[in-house]
């Protein structure tokens, strides 16, 4: 195929001359042949396996059998996968063949294939040459084979001059079937032995549908396994088959799940496992689709780099959401749909797909105070009070933009007490009006709707939401209130995360205010008390009757208080306190309540919880390292850490290091004498450089300080002098400092430095300045006098 250059015509005279002639006649151009039948199918159609590949050509007109037939394959293929693509069998017209692969690039999926190498015999016709024994007059006499023309080679073999109809059978091995679906259409031609013209072509070969496989097994687990929690998600997917490493990860979550969740979901953490061997990939996130809950992640790695069966790919995704788990009966949890997994090549074609289980998703939990942050605040809790009441919260779920908070008011509350109750709703302090409050009295509570509308965004977990409802009264009794339960809900009623408040107490104190503690302090040589040291303040309110005294609880476990070291009741004017000696390392937890005597009966009001806090001892001694003289009138001290800082497991917290300087004093005892004599140093750093020192001989020892204060000393094992540095005074007869002297070979040089500095380290430096020229033998000395 491909163009013919023009023909030329001559009319002549009998004697041969020139009458007329046309030198440029144009000549339609040879088009490419159709094959009279074209296939290709592959030995296994599922996605992600390696198989081999059968051709079939039905040859529509003459080929000869040196030509090659070049094969396209498309993109769900990959040739030469492993090792080089070869012909495994062949035939032609049914009898056996030899053809060879001559050619295959797996970039391009370009095969070509020589349908016999053997060049020692001549393809027919195709083959040879005819010329005729004149060229000028193209005279050519007789015919057939009885003509007198020329043609080379003399002998050819007609059968390798491949007739219509011939069929070709080739199976290509080492081809992988990359991805499921269609595998589009394939290119198939033959060409002439030199690979440069096209004898027949088709270039739409029906391919095959090839079936989308499955992941040996596959893993989405949330990193918490709440309602509406903003979590991380664990992924772990183990390949069946194959896939390359530009492809990607497809996940489609379960319905009621969300991503990009407060911000967009990214990943981290990615992780190739092959075999034995675990290495990172940059996988990211390349696409998303929110409806569908879908995510598209690309693994990140070279698409000349495969994984094989059973290796792994490891990742997390963060800022999704989990569904709203609405359990049935009284089940506490739901499971949710599965999560459906698959992998892509990078083009977006399905190579493998699991069903990755669903996860047991629990109704999210409202704490109450001091475990969690649930608690209720009556203006006052003085039987019969008329005011307000807060209820605030917190959890670790999303607060969606069309949520109902619902709270179950115990029966202890009347509403709309002196007129209509108004509600106000707020997000670490900042107001939300779009609220909208209904009240709903029942035999034991009256449940408080407080439904939010045109929401335009979700709150965040772990935001502390305040509803403020006025115009309400408490019962006019000494009594507790009962437990109020609280939770959120879904518009259709889901529930989103619930709880309760304890009771409140009507007619008792509120809780102590500005509780303080801390470590007791101490300091060597004192005695370590390792106890915790407490003070507080009145309570806001009284509960309608004086408050007759404090009750301190101190618990080593929770803040349950089920696991009690120490109890102290103290008088209403004390407003301090110092508990038994403790464990050094425990963390404790104290509570104070104030009581009263309300109406005949006593009681203790809400209690107030101080931080908690772990009791520490005094550290041990540092280790002193050295001490020696620094610039005029200062020392240089430095130390190391202590081996024992207050407590283990871990270590206590080292606040500073102290160091004092005893002037002559090898006891210490007039410390706070002497300026200057003591100096700190950060918990950091391990030296410090004293402030100007009366000239002397000094002792010196290092204290390390926590929380209790300052432990045992180390003290240095030698002293050092603090003395002045002043500016030399040379003698002006003698060399100056800095001045050069010159040697002559062979001769002694002898000269005398004079000097006072009053300095006791004095000492003279002679520089010898080797470019010039020292001799070997050359020897320098200098003698202090």
């Amino acid at each position: 195929a491909g163009s013919v250059p023009p023909l030329k015509f001559e009319a002549l005279n009998p004697d041969l001359t020139l009458v007329e002639h046309f030198t440029s006649i144009p000549v339609t151009a040879v088009r490419e042949g159709p094959f009279k039948a074209a296939s290709a199918l592959p030995a296994s159609v599922a996605a992600g396996v390696r198989t081999t590949i059968d051709l079939s050509i039905t040859l529509g007109g003459r080929l000869p059998i040196t030509g090659i037939v070049r094969a396209v394959l498309p993109p769900s293929y990959r040739v030469s996968d492993g090792e080089q693509t070869a012909v495994l069998v062949s035939s032609i017209g049914g009898v056996a063949a030899d053809m060879s692969v001559i050619s295959a690039d797996g970039a391009t999926g370009v095969v070509k294939v020589r349908i016999d190498s053997d060049f020692t015999a001549v393809d027919g016709f195709a083959g040879s040459i005819y010329t005729c024994p004149d060229p000028e007059t193209m005279t050519c006499p007789g015919t057939g084979d009885n003509a007198d023309g020329i043609r080379v080679p003399t002998t050819y073999v007609a059968a390798r001059l491949l007739a219509k109809n011939t069929v070709l059978l080739m199976t290509l091995s080492q081809i992988r079937n990359l991805a499921g679906g269609p595998s589009g259409v394939l290119q198939m031609q033959t060409r002439t032995p030199d690979d440069v013209g096209v004898v027949e072509e088709n270039l739409a070969v029906p391919g095959t549908n090839l079936t989308i496989g499955l992941l040996a097994d596959a893993t989405v687990v949330p990193g918490a396994l709440l309602s509406a929690i903003r979590t991380t998600v664990a992924v772990s997917i183990s390949i069946s088959n194959t896939l390359q490493l530009d492809g990607n990860i497809v996940l489609v979550f379960p319905l009621g799940f969300q991503i990009n969740d407060g911000a967009p979901s990214a990943v981290t953490g990615a992780t190739l496992v092959l075999f034995t061997q675990e290495r990172s990939t940059p996988a990211s996130v390349t696409s998303f689709d929110e409806a569908r809950r879908s995510i598209t992640i690309a693994v990140g790695g070279s698409p000349d780099e495969f994984l094989e069966a059973f290796n792994k790919v490891k990742l997390s995704v963060t800022n999704i959401r989990n569904m709203v788990a609405r359990p049935v009966g009284t089940a506490t949890a739901q499971v949710s749909g599965t999560f459906l997994v698959s992998t892509q090549l990078r083009s977006g074609a399905f190579v493998e797909t699991y069903d990755a289980p669903g996860v047991s998703i629990s109704t999210n939990v409202i704490a109450p105070f001091p475990v969690g942050d649930a608690d209720a605040f009556p203006e006052s809790s003085t039987p019969g009070a008329v005011g307000y009441v807060s209820i605030r919260y917190s959890t670790d779920s999303v607060l969606p933009s069309d949520a109902v908070i619902q709270i179950g008011f115990p029966n202890a509350y009347t509403f709309n007490v002196g007129g209509t109750t108004a509600l106000s709703v707020s997000y670490d302090g900042v107001p939300d009006a779009r609220y909208n409050l209904t009240l709903t009295p029942g035999f034991s509570s009256t449940a408080v709707r407080a439904v939010r509308w045109n929401g335009t965004s979700d709150v965040p977990p772990g935001v502390i939401v305040e509803l403020h409802l006025t115009n309400t009264s408490l019962r006019d009794a000494v009594a507790d209130t009962g437990v109020y339960n609280i939770s959120t809900l879904t518009p259709d009623g889901a529930t989103i995360a619930r709880g309760f408040i304890p009771s409140t107490a009507i007619g008792r104190p509120s809780e102590p205010l500005s509780i303080s503690v801390v470590n007791c302090k101490a300091n060597y040589p004192e005695h370590d008390p390792v106890a915790l040291c407490l003070s507080w303040a009145a309570p806001r309110v009284d509960g309608g009757s004086v408050v007759t005294g404090y009750s301190v609880t101190v618990d080593k476990s929770s803040n349950l208080f089920n696991d009690i070291v120490d109890t102290i009741s103290l008088p209403p004017t004390n407003f301090s306190t110092k508990t038994i000696a403790l464990t050094e390392g425990v963390y404790y937890y104290i509570r104070i309540r104030a009581s009263n005597n309300n109406r005949g009966t006593p009681g203790f009001g809400r209690p107030g919880y101080a931080a908690v806090t772990r009791a520490v001892s005094l550290p041990s001694a540092p280790r002193a390292a050295t001490l020696r003289s620094d610039t005029t009138n200062r020392l240089y001290a430095s130390w190391l850490s202590p081996q024992f800082t207050g407590a283990l497991n871990p270590a206590a917290e080292i606040i500073n290091y102290k160091v004092e300087f005893g002037r002559e004093d090898a006891n210490f005892t007039t410390i706070g004498q002497t300026p200057n004599d003591s100096a700190l140093a950060p918990s950091n750093v391990r030296f410090v450089v004293s402030q100007l020192l009366t000239p002397g001989l000094y002792y010196a020892r290092v204290f390390a300080g926590n929380a209790v204060g300052f432990g045992p000393p180390a003290v240095f094992a030698l002293p050092a002098l603090a003395t002045p540095i002043v500016p030399v005074a040379w003698d002006a007869a003698m060399p100056s400092e800095g001045q050069t002297l010159y040697i002559q070979v062979g001769y002694l040089l002898e000269v005398e430095v004079r000097a006072v500095d009053g300095d006791i380290s004095d000492q003279v430096e002679v520089d010898v300045d080797g470019s010039r020229g020292l001799p070997v033998s050359a020897a320098v000395s200098a003698t202090v006098v």
